[in-house]
């Protein structure tokens, strides 16, 4: 995704345009840096990943089926899919929740992850609304 990898270490700048004292935007390192990434690659379209159309939008397509246990699965699928062919060095999944809030018309995600080569894990946890 978006994050630059120097030396074993991760950065990004911050997706909010947070500015520091120097009027610079904020700098994200290590988990912070990996957290947004994941983040943002979860809501991703097919084709927002500048320099490289093909990354990206493995759940959107998802979100405009059916909230049930079929898609779930497929979720899950795609989830795993996704991150194995976008993020190098490879995450290792520690643990993957997908679960269908019906009441609230969304998909609950949890996600912890580990990269071995960068020697960084991170939690993500995120509502992504369904399009049904």
């Amino acid at each position: 995704m978006g994050i630059k990898q120097i030396e074993k270490h991760i950065y990004d700048h911050d997706y909010l345009g947070t500015v520091d004292t120097n009027g610079a935007i904020k700098q994200v390192w290590g988990e912070e840096a990996l957290n947004q990434s994941l983040k943002h690659w979860l809501a991703s379209f097919r084709g927002d990943i500048i320099r490289d159309p093909n990354k990206g939008g493995f759940l959107t397509p998802l979100l405009a089926k059916p909230m049930n246990l079929i898609n779930q699965d497929n979720l899950k699928m795609a989830i795993k899919d996704g991150l194995y062919q976008d993020y190098k060095p490879y995450l290792a999944i520690q643990k993957l929740e997908v679960k269908a809030e019906n009441e609230g018309r969304y998909w609950y995600i949890y996600l912890e992850v580990y990269s071995k080569d960068l020697k960084v894990s991170t939690v993500v946890e995120e509502k992504i609304k369904a399009r049904v």
